[in-house]
């Protein structure tokens, strides 16, 4: 069959995140697989005030059973129990087809598939999103997850190298409805602005009350966004340049976007810089953590501030004392893995916390704003009255 475009370099990626390139990486025998632990599928969309384009809504995509009335543009989204290798997360980590025929291996996800326009990976959700499909209405899908069982494989690996557990198979129909879905937020700087905008306006009106706040923008904005949600990182003698530290700490200024834009996108990250080409940002394809940069417009799994993020426990609700989520043990031994592999130094942020926490309930989730703000193309807004938000026209933007 005809390999992909990057399949060489995907090869080399995996290859030498199980072991061949980098010292201190578990022995495959002590390698923990990577569960899925979750999926969900559109299957309605949510109308918001002064917005013409919806959000979507989801509903569990759940193995052994047949989820019915998917849209024929829906997002497919899985959940994981472990952090992914960015390389792997590919179009042809997956299958799906409409004939219900079985499938292990991609050379066998032949005849009536369908393919998808984009792929987005998050690991502070550690969620995977299949973007742009246009389904058959009325027609019944099967999803398949690939096992990569060599190198050579097509599947979803840890950032360790740990493959999928197992295959999985997820079954869904569409709806009958042959007219077109509507319009959905778009991934531009212009519409995430907008949300900024929209998220300011609640915040005027629920200074003081968290759980209101949060609430407001649940109800009337497309998602949580944050006019500069790296602020608080470059204030307090953090990534903050002074006169007695000119540079902030270990160079990465991030006061203002000038300061983003000229040390953190598209900038090596120094605890990340090995090799001959260790000043070269990397793309997917390359060794894990190998010379990633900083930040990395559009694709937070390839940004290395995100993992040090993730790598913070006190960022998740299930590890904190003020939470009434249960403990996750799996969680908690994935960050101690990610540290000791990858996250050179402490976590960010050095102080306090990215989770805010208000009457026993998270009311803010600071490393999701993040890794939202980097998936959208890291936009620099500027607003007029807080509310009226734009792309500001003097910073370049992601393209």
């Amino acid at each position: 069959m005809t390999r992909p475009l990057g399949y060489a370099s995907l090869v080399a990626a995996t290859t030498c995140a199980l072991g061949a390139c980098d010292a201190g990486r578990p022995d495959a025998d002590e390698l923990v697989p990577v569960s899925l632990v979750g999926a969900e599928a559109t299957t309605g969309y949510r109308a918001l005030p002064q917005y013409a384009e919806q959000v979507a809504t989801y509903s569990p995509l759940v193995e052994g059973s047949v989820l019915h009335g998917v849209s024929r543009a829906a997002t497919l989204a899985l959940y994981f129990d472990r952090l992914l290798l960015p390389s792997t997360v590919t179009r042809q980590a997956v299958c799906v087809r409409n004939d219900g025929a079985p499938v292990d291996k991609l050379d066998q996800c032949t005849g009536p598939t369908q393919d998808f326009l984009a792929v987005e990976y998050d690991p502070a959700r550690r969620r995977v999103l299949f973007r742009g499909a246009t389904f058959d209405p009325g027609t019944t899908y099967k999803m398949t997850l690939f096992v990569p069982e060599s190198p050579t494989d097509w599947g979803f690996r840890a950032f360790d190298g740990a493959p999928l557990a197992r295959k999985y198979e997820l079954l869904f129909e569409t709806a009958p409805d042959v007219t077109a879905p509507p319009a959905e937020i778009a991934h531009t700087a212009a519409d995430y602005c907008d949300a900024v905008g929209c998220a300011n306006a609640c915040r005027l009106d629920h200074r003081t009350d968290a759980a209101a706040l949060a609430a407001c923008v649940a109800a009337s904005c497309p998602f949580r966004a944050q006019q500069e949600p790296l602020k608080g990182c470059g204030s307090g003698g953090c990534h903050e340049a002074t006169e007695d530290d000119p540079d902030a700490a270990a160079g990465l200024r991030l006061q203002s976007p000038e300061d983003i834009l000229a040390s953190a996108i598209g900038v090596t990250a120094h605890q990340t810089a090995t090799g001959a080409a260790a000043q070269t940002p990397t793309q997917n394809g390359q060794p894990f953590g190998r010379a990633m940069p900083i930040l990395d417009r559009g694709n937070p799994g390839n940004s290395y501030l995100v993992y040090k993020a993730v790598a913070h426990a006190d960022s998740y609700c299930s590890l904190r004392d003020d939470c009434p989520e249960p403990d996750d043990p799996g969680l908690r031994a994935e960050i101690v893995r990610l540290r000791d592999a990858f996250v050179i130094g402490a976590p960010m942020p050095a102080k306090g916390s990215l989770l805010t926490v208000t009457n026993g309930a998270p009311t803010f989730d600071g490393l999701r704003v993040i890794s939202d703000w980097i998936a959208w193309g890291a936009p620099f807004c500027t607003c007029v009255d807080d509310v009226l938000c734009a792309p500001d026209p003097t910073l370049p933007q992601p393209p």
